[in-house]
């Protein structure tokens, strides 16, 4: 059984990096921008990082020039221990 930990921050945090399109390498032309439902979103909080298609997206801002450098310097208020945890069960 594995467990992920995920963002416990209030929405007011979220922007979205991707809105409505992924970098694909399975779809022609690879590597590049495609349409997708799903968005990427960002926590400018702890730095977590997700993708969603829900309807509250279309409500979130959009990552600004100034918050991108922030990402690039791993410039977070609060850092949550972004990682998998792994529970291994004996049979």
């Amino acid at each position: 059984m594995s467990t992920m930990k995920t963002c416990m921050c209030e929405r007011k945090h979220y922007r979205v990096e991707h809105r409505n399109h992924n970098h694909s390498f399975f779809e022609s032309p690879k590597g590049l921008s495609h349409y997708s439902d799903y968005s990427g979103i960002r926590c400018m909080r702890c730095g977590w990082c997700f993708r969603s298609k829900a309807k509250w997206v279309f409500g979130c801002p959009d990552l600004s020039k100034q918050e991108w450098g922030k990402i690039d310097r791993n410039e977070f208020p609060e850092t949550l221990n972004v990682g998998y945890s792994v529970s291994v069960q004996s049979f």
